[in-house]
């Protein structure tokens, strides 16, 4: 039975677990049995393998043994990467931790240990989050946390990039309750050097104790959490309220999508060959981001179905009025209306809703500080998916409803006209700068307009929308905070880098004015007709 549970020991290394054996018996009968009398040919090799035997016996019971502590850098591999062996080994051994070989062995590192033993390590911050290790976190929150150094990205200055953020703690097998471990927070600091300083800032230190955690979904690490934020999910989920049922996946791109200024406008639309669909896209909230086409014929639908990479949405929410973002984002989650007019792909997870008035009142919440807290706790990284929004508590104040879904409304409508202003949107009329121009050949009786006198009257345009979408968000806080109770947790200041409608920038605007000449040059475009 040794010898089976060490078949592929090299390829397992020290993930396999043995057994607990007599040792010192097992050394007793792993001798060749020479006897007295004369040698006979079934002897040919006996010591050699009774020497291997003895050197796998000790191997195994140094495996067997528990310790003390058990303290490592694991390897980091998404097990599905690995071969046949590995997947199956893995499946069955480690079935809580078996979406990366840094999770097997934490698991690994957990058994090492004698009861009241510690185990030490540093690994990628994914398991304390996401909701596939779910089922581990349940398993080490059996055991009690002493101390955690959440490093985040950027933590050693040979590795650029945010893909690796780690995580070092150390764990004591022994469930205490309500013991309040210590969690020292340097991911907000970018580099070696940094970190280290703030290493000890007791102003990145926090004390939390797991039971907190568990009034999250899905149970994340989020220690930094206050109370008032971790009550806040005594409230139902988004999911109560809206649908959420696939996507659609081309699985060829450039056979099956265009821009829009690809295609020729009268074969864009419902019922005709190709639909516009979002498809993510740069940060931004509210509306935009739809400059996309999609081959919408019955013949590549049923590609969408068929193939083994692409799939499809069910029709029932096609061309539905939803809330939309991107998969991959930024640090700041910007939710935006997709009209009834588009479809959704997989780049831009899309929800939607049986009332109108809950999904204008949930996109409000979406794009408040509360929901982007909220997403820390549940999922702090650059993916999100719909499970992370549906997720998310949802408070439905009815006194409010009406003021809430009303300044939702009147910004999504100032985010498209900013967006429409854009050349890249399908509803895009005339330049901005241009329309300017015939406003103000009716207030100039001083002679010839010049550029720079339409210009001044446009940036002020420019920067009259910004600070009205800007006070709409500042406004949409400040109910939220008050609806939900966190006057002491949040402000409702906005900062401008986080308003995504754009200001007057005399360069890029000129660029653009210079594009749309062209595009009159061209026939793009008429100044006779929008």
């Amino acid at each position: 039975s040794l010898i089976a549970e060490f078949k592929d020991a090299k390829e397992y290394g020290s993930i396999l677990n043995i057994e607990k054996r007599d040792w010192d018996l097992l050394r007793r009968f792993a001798v060749p049995n020479v006897g007295v009398g004369q040698l006979s040919l079934d002897m040919n090799g006996a010591e050699p393998a009774a020497n291997r035997l003895q050197e796998i016996i000790n191997i195994a019971e140094t495996m067997a043994c528990l310790y003390c502590v058990s303290c490592t850098n694991p390897p980091y591999m998404v097990i599905s990467n690995g071969n046949a062996k590995l997947n199956d080994f893995v499946k069955r051994e480690y079935p809580d931790s078996k979406y990366d070989l840094f999770a097997v062995f934490m698991e690994k590192c957990s058994r090492l240990v004698f009861k009241e033993g510690l185990f030490s390590m540093i690994t990628q911050q994914s398991w304390m989050f996401q909701p596939s290790f779910k089922k581990m976190r349940a398993t080490i929150h059996r055991n009690t946390t002493i101390s955690m150094t959440h490093l985040g990205a950027r933590a050693f200055d040979e590795i650029a990039g945010e893909v690796v953020q780690t995580t070092s703690f150390t764990y004591r097998k022994r469930d205490v309750k309500h013991y309040k471990g210590l969690y020292i927070r340097l991911v907000d600091y970018a580099g070696e050097n940094n970190k280290v300083l703030q290493f000890v800032n007791k102003d990145n230190y926090y004390c939390a104790e797991k039971e907190t955690f568990e009034k999250i979904p899905n149970a994340p690490l989020a220690y930094w959490a206050s109370d008032g934020f971790a009550d806040i999910f005594k409230y139902p989920p988004i999911s109560k309220y809206a649908i959420s049922d696939g996507q659609t996946k081309t699985g060829n791109n450039d056979k099956y999508m265009r821009n829009v200024w690809e295609v020729r406008a009268d074969k864009v639309g419902v019922g005709k060959k190709w639909a516009l669909i979002a498809k993510g896209g740069t940060y931004r909230k509210w509306a935009g981001n739809i400059d996309t086409l999609i081959d919408w014929t019955e013949k590549a639908r049923t590609h969408y179905k068929e193939d083994h990479v692409a799939r499809i949405a069910p029709q029932y929410i096609w061309f539905r009025k939803g809330i939309s973002w991107n998969h991959i984002g930024s640090a700041v989650f910007a939710a935006r209306f997709l009209p009834d007019t588009s479809l959704f792909e997989t780049a831009a997870p899309s929800i939607f809703f049986e009332d109108d008035n809950i999904l204008f009142y949930v996109m409000g919440y979406l794009n408040s500080k509360i929901s982007n807290e909220v997403l820390k706790f549940i999922n702090p990284t650059l993916s999100t998916n719909i499970g992370d929004i549906t997720a998310q508590p949802l408070l439905l104040d009815k006194e409010k409803q009406l003021s809430i879904v009303e300044t939702v409304k009147k910004t999504i409508d100032i985010s498209r006209d900013d967006w429409d202003a854009f050349e890249t949107s399908w509803d895009f009329k005339m330049h901005p700068i241009v329309r300017k121009t015939f406003s103000c050949s009716h207030w100039n009786n001083d002679g010839d307009i010049t550029l720079e006198y339409v210009y001044r009257f446009a940036a002020q345009d420019f920067e009259d929308r910004f600070q009205q979408l800007k006070a709409n968000e500042e406004e949409l806080n400040r109910i939220f905070i008050d609806i939900y109770g966190l006057q002491d947790e949040l402000t409702p200041e906005v900062e401008g880098k986080d308003v995504t409608v754009r200001r007057a920038d005399l360069q890029r605007d000129i660029k653009s004015l210079l594009s749309y000449a062209v595009g009159c040059m061209f026939g793009r475009y008429s100044l006779s007709t929008e």
